[in-house]
Protein backbone atom coordinates (compact mmCIF):
# COMPACT_ATOMS: atom_id res chain seq x y z
CA UNK A 1 0.00 0.00 0.00
CA UNK A 2 0.94 3.42 -1.02
CA UNK A 3 2.75 5.61 2.39
CA UNK A 4 -0.94 7.72 2.07
CA UNK A 5 -3.13 4.50 2.61
CA UNK A 6 -4.14 3.17 6.15
CA UNK A 7 -5.74 -0.45 6.76
CA UNK A 8 -8.73 -1.24 9.11
CA UNK A 9 -10.07 -4.69 9.82
CA UNK A 10 -13.67 -3.79 11.58
CA UNK A 11 -15.89 -6.38 13.41
CA UNK A 12 -19.08 -7.01 13.05
CA UNK A 13 -21.16 -3.88 15.13
CA UNK A 14 -18.20 -2.07 15.17
CA UNK A 15 -18.30 1.52 15.11
CA UNK A 16 -15.20 3.39 14.37
CA UNK A 17 -15.30 7.52 14.29
CA UNK A 18 -12.46 9.02 11.87
CA UNK A 19 -11.80 13.10 11.54
CA UNK A 20 -11.28 12.50 7.42
CA UNK A 21 -9.83 14.95 5.23
CA UNK A 22 -12.25 16.08 1.75
CA UNK A 23 -11.18 14.07 -0.89
CA UNK A 24 -10.64 11.11 1.24
CA UNK A 25 -11.17 7.68 -0.65
CA UNK A 26 -12.41 4.76 1.71
CA UNK A 27 -12.52 1.24 0.28
CA UNK A 28 -14.11 -1.61 1.16
CA UNK A 29 -12.67 -4.41 0.37
CA UNK A 30 -14.64 -6.48 2.12
CA UNK A 31 -17.92 -6.98 4.21
CA UNK A 32 -20.98 -4.17 4.35
CA UNK A 33 -20.15 -0.64 6.15
CA UNK A 34 -22.42 2.03 6.48
CA UNK A 35 -20.77 5.28 6.73
CA UNK A 36 -21.95 8.71 7.76
CA UNK A 37 -20.75 11.78 6.46
CA UNK A 38 -20.48 14.71 8.74
CA UNK A 39 -23.68 17.02 9.43
CA UNK A 40 -24.20 20.11 7.05
CA UNK A 41 -26.83 22.46 6.68
CA UNK A 42 -29.70 22.27 4.11
CA UNK A 43 -32.46 24.76 4.04
CA UNK A 44 -32.16 25.65 7.94
CA UNK A 45 -31.72 21.89 8.67
CA UNK A 46 -29.20 19.88 9.65
CA UNK A 47 -28.66 16.43 7.15
CA UNK A 48 -26.84 13.94 7.67
CA UNK A 49 -26.26 11.40 5.00
CA UNK A 50 -25.39 7.82 5.74
CA UNK A 51 -23.60 5.48 2.24
CA UNK A 52 -24.00 1.62 2.36
CA UNK A 53 -20.82 0.20 0.90
CA UNK A 54 -20.34 -3.35 -0.01
CA UNK A 55 -16.97 -4.94 -1.34
CA UNK A 56 -15.46 -3.39 -3.74
CA UNK A 57 -17.20 0.08 -3.23
CA UNK A 58 -15.93 3.47 -3.00
CA UNK A 59 -16.54 6.68 -1.04
CA UNK A 60 -14.53 9.81 -2.08
CA UNK A 61 -15.58 12.12 1.03
CA UNK A 62 -16.87 15.53 0.00
CA UNK A 63 -16.13 17.61 3.05
CA UNK A 64 -13.91 17.08 6.03
CA UNK A 65 -15.06 16.04 9.33
CA UNK A 66 -15.74 13.40 11.40
CA UNK A 67 -17.16 10.33 9.52
CA UNK A 68 -18.85 6.92 11.16
CA UNK A 69 -18.03 3.66 10.12
CA UNK A 70 -20.18 0.73 11.30
CA UNK A 71 -19.62 -2.81 10.27
CA UNK A 72 -22.70 -4.88 9.59
CA UNK A 73 -20.55 -8.05 9.12
CA UNK A 74 -16.65 -8.37 9.41
CA UNK A 75 -15.26 -6.10 7.26
CA UNK A 76 -11.87 -4.56 5.58
CA UNK A 77 -11.53 -0.71 4.63
CA UNK A 78 -8.51 0.58 3.10
CA UNK A 79 -8.47 4.75 3.58
CA UNK A 80 -6.59 6.90 1.09
CA UNK A 81 -5.84 9.81 2.07
CA UNK A 82 -6.14 12.56 -0.71
CA UNK A 83 -3.15 14.20 -2.63
CA UNK A 84 -0.97 16.92 -0.85
CA UNK A 85 -2.58 20.39 -1.11
CA UNK A 86 -5.88 19.44 -2.31
CA UNK A 87 -8.02 21.18 0.28
CA UNK A 88 -5.84 24.19 -0.22
CA UNK A 89 -6.66 23.83 -4.43
CA UNK A 90 -10.39 23.69 -3.09
CA UNK A 91 -10.32 26.83 -1.42
CA UNK A 92 -8.75 28.99 -4.12
CA UNK A 93 -11.24 27.55 -6.11
CA UNK A 94 -14.10 28.88 -4.26
CA UNK A 95 -12.86 32.00 -3.31
CA UNK A 96 -12.21 32.30 -7.14
CA UNK A 97 -15.61 31.46 -7.91
CA UNK A 98 -16.89 34.15 -5.57
CA UNK A 99 -14.79 36.81 -6.47
CA UNK A 100 -15.88 36.12 -10.13
CA UNK A 101 -20.11 35.92 -9.13
CA UNK A 102 -19.20 39.57 -6.92
CA UNK A 103 -17.83 40.59 -10.21
CA UNK A 104 -14.03 41.40 -8.92
CA UNK A 105 -12.40 38.91 -11.03
CA UNK A 106 -10.12 40.11 -13.30
CA UNK A 107 -10.90 41.39 -16.75
CA UNK A 108 -15.36 40.73 -15.41
CA UNK A 109 -17.54 42.89 -16.12
CA UNK A 110 -17.89 46.03 -14.10
CA UNK A 111 -20.58 48.31 -13.51
CA UNK A 112 -21.29 51.45 -15.51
Amino acid sequence: MPPSAERRLLARGQCLHLHLPPGTRLVCLRGRVAAVAPPCWLGGQMLTVQHRLGEGDVLVTDAGGWVKLEAGTASELVLVAPPPGIAARAIRKALGWRRLLAGKATGGARAV
